[in-house]
């Protein structure tokens, strides 16, 4: 512990500026019982005095790296707040003369444009050394392998797609659905119909969700009714919405990452299963049924002449709404 430090400062300290220790006390507050300990030189300018702080613990990783190559990893950036975001990138300028590897990650669903993560990865971008690593989910091969590992069985076929499905490889949403399916001893049928959202998946979710309007939250739970893949064209029939406030609401939950564009124009799709799932459960049964009424309706003036080629999605539809109103039972 101590005695650990005090052999670090010793052997680092005299290749730091003048004055550095007692900056890096601001950090270290444990600086201060050292002999040397000399109390830090205020500033009244908090710019200058922040740039001081800074210089000195760069000159304290680069005394570090001096002894040894230096890893520093940082955990769930999306969380930083702005000031260690300025030092990160204060350090960042310096790293092409350090051996110093700085790696961070941060879960790109909880940032924004105008977030102060999104500002210094701009600011990041502009460094030679920066790289970014976009990571997704597991493919089948891996979910499989991770059931093997974590359940020690071989999964059915059906019920590993049915797993990928679900989770779209996502290994958060994999480690939960799997340790929920293991406790229930289903991991082991034939096939899998329903998967039940474990409840560290729904509160993930959740705070995603509550994260949109309430307006947009409404509008999602209604392409929840439409299906995991939906389109503009049929949002519009729906007519609750004029056509600008439409797409600012997509484009609100795009930005969210709840769900993603298709390769075809005008269509999109929930980013998970289970996101759909999630908004579907919050639904009343009375409002789901009124909800797939409407969706129906909406569908077959869509389809027009066509309507015979979609009966099987039209009749999902009617017959939900047939329990709640019985007009719908013909259709």
């Amino acid at each position: 512990g101590t005695a650990h430090l005090d052999e670090l400062v010793s052997v680092i300290g005299p290749q730091l500026p003048p004055g550095a220790v007692g900056d890096l006390s601001r950090i270290f507050p444990w600086l201060r019982t050292l002999p040397t300990f000399v109390e830090p030189e205020e500033f009244s300018d908090p710019e200058v005095a922040q740039f001081r702080l800074f210089d000195a613990y760069t000159s304290y990783l680069k005394a570090i790296a001096g002894q040894a190559p230096l890893l520093v990893a940082l955990d769930d950036l999306h969380w930083a707040d702005k000031p260690t975001l300025q030092l990160l990138e204060h350090v960042a300028r310096e790293l092409s003369r350090m051996r110093v590897l700085v790696v961070g990650n941060y879960r790109d669903t909880d940032i924004t444009r105008q977030s102060a993560l999104s500002e210094t990865l701009a600011s990041l971008n502009r460094e030679s050394g920066f790289e970014r690593i976009v990571l997704r989910g597991l493919s089948r091969d891996e979910v499989a392998a991770y059931i093997r590992a974590r359940a020690n069985i071989e999964p059915r076929s059906q019920v590993l797609e049915r797993i990928y499905e679900e989770t779209e490889g996502n290994a958060f949403f994999l480690s939960e659905v799997v340790n929920l399916m293991a406790e229930e001893g289903t991991l082991t049928k034939d096939s899998v119909s329903d998967i039940a959202i474990p409840d560290g998946v729904r509160e993930a979710l959740g705070r995603r969700l509550n994260r949109l309007s309430q307006e947009t939250n409404d509008l999602l739970q209604v392409a929840a009714i439409i299906g995991r893949e939906f389109t503009y064209d049929t949002l519009t029939l729906l007519g609750e919405r004029d056509e600008e406030e439409l797409l600012r609401r997509i484009e609100e939950a795009l930005d969210a990452r709840v769900i993603e564009e298709t390769e075809q124009a005008g269509r999109y799709r929930f980013l998970h299963a289970q996101m759909q799932e999630t908004l579907l459960e919050e639904l009343s049964t009375t409002r789901r049924v009124r909800l797939h009424g409407q969706v129906a309706e909406a569908l077959e003036r869509r389809y027009g002449d066509r309507g015979d080629e979609r009966a099987g999605r039209l009749a999902l539809h009617f017959s939900e709404a047939a329990t709640l109103a019985p007009r719908f039972t013909e259709k």
